[in-house]
């Protein structure tokens, strides 16, 4: 870098068109010396057009301090930096994501570049397209069309250009493609979008596809990247309205359609709304001076008349902003909800006065504006939920779009508030402070961060999880200091990191939408290739929950430190030496390499459901970190731990009869069963330590019999033999598993074996509930745990011959699941040879579940015992559901309990008895909400409504303020102790092998925990 005056030092550097750039400034004396590197953080940016330079300045030892600014290239220049950037390109390597410049610009210190921007430069990354105050769209991208011309006279016989490749298209994209290839005008391209949003749905109400297609197409042709062209055609303005009126009109009927879909939580439907929402913002204003029949010469007229200023003649522009459009709407507002827009302007304005950046304004008023700023978008959005009337006037319509606008420009202003919240924690050092921070100064950033929360739901998204989740961290805020002890700590870390995964999974929605329709449509058009690359990552980064994720992420780290807690967990002690590789998961993982065959790798995992095999990746693979929490007793997990597998393994015979559970034998019932039926008398010689479910076992040869009975014996082993064949992979093999569990499914199974279950396990009392599961003869062996491999089904009522008959059949079909037949490969044994047992027992619905490790996994110390919890059934710790598990340590010795981490799994699996439902909020704080949450808490809960249905089970959000295991300290050190004595007891009548323990805990009335253990395996 140059010396320049005022102690400036300069350079300048030539980089390639979408490449990441990281930078970090360092002083080196000109004779040499030790080299002194700055502190914080890499600096990094982002060129996404090739028409444009980026002039960065930033200070010394503040790396969060940087301003860009975007100037223009002249043609000479522009040229020169596109053969040098070319040239670069391999050096500096392909960026995958978009640099969000909003961030910076809700600070006040991102100069705007200009808006007359060839059509070649990147128009698909979000900025904040206004100032630091509101006054524009974040998440808009800026004017990167031919340079804007006031047209003067009609033009004829201009040539239009532009690429429409069909090629591979279908659904709307191809009709997309297609029509704009006749869709020369903006009047045309909307009469476009018209058509596939209102014309040709049924009953008016488009698709995911549609809306996703067309908010890509209609930001495209918003920003000028999609030229319009005249069309030779005067038509008067009120055309473009009523084709905006009449999508409008569709998308409110496919948000009121997605709300009234029940109780329980629907993704498809988020999705729906996410798509309709956003797509308002595309549409023109059809407010009443829009609709009138102006004819067009009268408002050439008038752009002729002298006392209009000469600017307004060459450039007219319509632009609102954010407190004009609020101002719009303050007649049709009651009493309350006027009062919040006019407590919103006054804290803007207040913001306002004191100025973006360093000495701006105070953390205390940014805290008001973003309150108030909630707030009134809770109202609005309180005023939409009620759905939108076939019969309404045009009038009324046009008022509903100015709140439909206001709660989304609302939503927009959060994330400019939230940011600059976040830069202003950041410059007063938060990250490094809150760690031993009192209560007072944790206020503001969980304040904050609820607010954050509270936008989301306001979108409709996971609206259940996060009313929950709020009351979590206000509870956690108000009970104890958070950093006052590791536990305390430790239990607010679980809440943080939930709200982180709500935000990641808000990303993954908009990535879902609109990540591959962005790609594919950029492609058929013709435009640059980043545009559609980072269409949905630009999205991504423009919603509040990128402000969430960011500022959960700080709070997570914080108090991560007050714990201190190491930043990752160890399911497999050891050494891995290999090539670091990373993965989106597993299954895009692909090892071989004929150039080296032998190179060891480690992977770097994004994500993983738990269900994953690690065999079928072959020997190259070394160790693998994931990048997400796993319970221990996960699939994953267990196969992680195994260091070889069993290759032969002998078949049983199958008896004429059901087996009752006391007489089950390894031999002809699997060891999952004889497991069962030694617990079951271990616990009636415990003196009520635990207890152990009654039951009786499916046995081994049921399977054949039945497929024998179908006369498919043939079909059934040719089967086999093509599962057994190394040769059949990929799709191949998918087919044959699909094939031989839709043979399972198909097959009768015997009534009287049924009723002989149900009759083996019945209790005393009426009606019960049954517990299906598996019980292999490749399953719970050393070194062949299959842990969550095999299917289990659950609530199963006793007195239904048909549904029992149902759940054999289901866990028979599970044996024959592509990752069965992988583990089985990897293991060396053949297909033929697996046998599976169908053990039914009573079900006990525990308000807990618990995996007992009775040697600490991480190093196999067997004087430390790891306990797992989770709420309700204990398929939660076995499936590998995203989210964390309470963990405690305990010392066999002494007793001692450490706590290493509180649970923050999203929901449960209870019965439609025990726990409540959480009402949707649709406007979080509104009346109707309030009403709706204490009916659903009224009298307890009707089966299936707020919440998901599996079989006689449901699936309900978990609001951890209200769990004895979170907030009770003395309750929970008992209940662990006891978990432990379980533990130690077991291992001894095991002969002192360390073992995997599930059970439950069913808690009574008066607080008591009973324990009950469901089955035992070796670790």
């Amino acid at each position: 870098m140059a010396w320049t005056e005022g102690d400036v030092w300069k350079t300048e550097a030539q980089v390639p068109v979408g490449a990441e750039v990281d930078f970090k400034v360092v002083k080196v004396k000109g004779d040499g010396g030790e080299a002194v590197w700055e502190d914080g953080d890499n600096r990094s940016f982002k060129i996404l057009g090739p028409d444009f330079g980026l002039n960065v300045t930033c200070h010394w030892n503040r790396s969060r301090d940087i301003k860009f600014e975007v100037y223009r290239l002249n043609d000479q220049r522009q040229q020169q930096q596109q053969q040098a950037g070319a040239a670069a390109a391999s050096a500096v390597g392909n960026g995958t994501g978009a640099r969000q410049q909003q961030e910076a610009a809700a600070a006040g210190s991102v100069a705007t570049a200009s808006r007359s921007r060839p059509a070649s430069a990147a128009s698909s990354v979000a900025s904040y397209d206004g100032d630091a105050n509101g006054n524009g769209r974040a998440g808009v991208s800026s004017w990167v069309g031919a340079d804007v011309e006031f047209v003067r006279s009609r033009k004829s016989g201009e040539r239009r250009g532009g690429v429409w490749r069909t090629e591979g298209l279908s659904g709307p994209m191809l009709q997309l493609v297609k029509g704009d290839q006749e869709a020369s005008s903006w009047l045309k391209k909307l009469g476009l979008q018209k058509r596939l949003l209102v014309d040709e749905p049924p009953a008016c109400r488009p698709r995911l596809p549609e809306l996703s297609a067309l908010y890509v197409y209609a930001s495209w042709v918003n920003t000028g990247a999609l030229p319009c062209a005249e069309s030779g055609s005067h038509y008067r303005p009120n055309h473009h309205a009523n084709l905006a009126l009449a999508m409008f009109r569709s998308l409110e009927w496919v948000i009121g359609d997605a709300t009234r879909g029940g109780g329980s939580r629907d993704p498809a439907s988020e999705r729906l709304i996410l798509a309709a929402r956003r797509m308002h913002g595309r549409l023109p204003s059809f407010s009443g001076e829009f609709r009138v029949s102006t004819p067009l010469t009268r408002i050439r007229d008038i752009a002729h008349r002298n006392d209009i200023p000469k600017d307004l003649k060459v450039c007219v522009c319509v632009c609102i902003g954010l407190v004009d459009l609020l101002d719009s709407t303050m007649s049709s507002l009651d009493d309350a909800h006027a009062s919040a827009v006019r407590q919103l302007v006054s804290s803007r304005q207040r913001v306002e006065a004191a100025g973006p950046g360093p000495g701006g304004a105070k953390l205390e008023d940014l805290m008001a504006l973003l309150t108030a700023t909630t707030q009134a978008r809770s109202f609005y959005v309180a005023g939409l939920v009620a759905g939108l009337r076939n019969d309404v006037t045009d009038e009324v319509l046009s008022m509903r779009q100015r709140w439909r606008l206001a709660e989304l420009r609302l939503e927009e202003y959060a994330f400019v508030v939230l940011s600059r919240i976040i830069a202003s924690l950041e410059e007063q050092g938060a990250p490094s402070k809150l760690h031993r921070a009192n209560n007072l100064q944790w206020s503001l950033p969980l304040a904050a961060l609820t607010c954050g929360l509270r936008h989301l739901g306001l979108s409709l998204f996971n609206t259940r999880e996060l009313l929950v989740l709020e009351s979590e961290l206000q509870r956690w805020h108000a009970t104890a200091p958070l950093v006052e002890n590791k536990e305390c700590a430790l239990r607010a870390k679980a809440s943080l990191e939930r709200a982180l995964r709500v935000a990641t999974e808000y990303g993954e929605a908009v990535s879902e939408v609109y990540g591959s329709t962005a790609a594919t449509l950029g492609s058929a058009l013709g435009l640059p290739e980043h545009m559609g690359a980072v269409f949905a990552e630009s999205e991504v980064r423009s919603s509040v929950a990128f402000q969430v994720s960011k500022l959960a992420a700080m709070l997570a780290r914080a108090l991560r430190t007050a714990a201190g807690q190491e930043p990752w967990d160890v399911l497999v002690p050891g050494e891995a030496t290999g090539v670091l590789r990373e993965v989106a998961s597993l299954e895009a993982a692909e090892l071989s390499s004929p150039s080296a065959s032998d190179e060891g790798v480690v992977l770097v995992v994004r994500r993983a459901s738990g269900d994953e095999e690690l065999g079928p990746l072959g020997s190259r693979l070394r160790g693998v970190v994931l990048l997400q929490e796993l319970p221990h007793l996960s699939h994953l997990g267990v196969r992680a731990r195994q260091d070889r597998v069993g290759k032969a393994l002998a078949a049983g015979r199958w008896a004429d009869v059901v087996v009752p559970l006391g007489a089950a034998a390894a031999a002809t019932c699997g060891s999952k069963a004889a497991k069962c039926a030694a617990l079951a008398e271990l616990a009636a010689a415990s003196k009520g330590l635990f207890a152990a479910p009654r039951g009786a076992v499916v046995p081994f040869g049921a399977l054949e019999a039945a497929v024998a009975a179908a006369g498919r014996a043939a079909d059934w082993e040719a089967l086999l033999r093509r599962l057994d064949d190394p040769r059949v992979g990929g799709a191949d093999l998918e087919a044959a598993c699909a094939e031989a569990r839709a043979l399972v499914a198909g097959l009768e199974v015997v009534t009287t074996l049924t009723s002989s279950s149900a009759a083996s396990s019945a209790a005393s009392s009426s009606p019960l509930l049954l517990a299906v599961r598996s019980s292999a003869n490749v399953e719970d062996l050393a070194g062949m745990a299959a842990a969550g491999l095999y299917e289990s089904v659950v609530g199963v009522p006793a007195d239904d011959a048909g549904a029992v008959a149902a759940a054999v059949a289901e866990v028979w079909a599970s044996t024959y699941t592509r990752r069965a037949v992988l583990s089985r490969r990897s293991a060396g044994v053949s297909q033929s040879s697996a046998r599976m047992a169908v053990l039914v027992m009573e079900l006990v619905a525990p308000d807990l579940s618990f995996v007992l490790h009775t040697a600490r996994p991480r190093d196999g110390d067997a004087g430390v015992l790891l306990a797992e919890v989770a709420p309700g059934q204990g398929e939660t710790l076995a499936s590998g559901t995203r989210g964390t598990p309470w963990r405690f340590e305990v010392t066999k010795s002494s007793g001692q309990v450490a706590t290493t981490a509180f649970a923050n799994f999203s929901s449960a699996l209870v019965l439609p008895s025990r726990g409540k439902p959480v009402a949707a909020f649709a406007a979080y704080g509104s009346a109707a909400a309030a009403n709706a949450a204490a009916a659903a808490n009224d009298g307890g809960a009707a089966a299936g409504s707020g919440g998901r249905r599996l079989g006689a089970l449901v699936e309900r959000e978990v609001d951890y303020g209200t769990q004895r295991m979170s907030v009770d300290a003395d309750w929970r050190l008992t209940v662990v102790r006891q978990m432990a004595a379980v533990g130690s007891h077991v291992e001894a009548a095991m002969g002192g092998v360390p073992q995997d323990i599930e059970g439950g805990v069913v808690v009574g009335p008066d607080g008591s925990a009973s324990l009950h253990v469901f089955q035992t395996r070796p670790q």
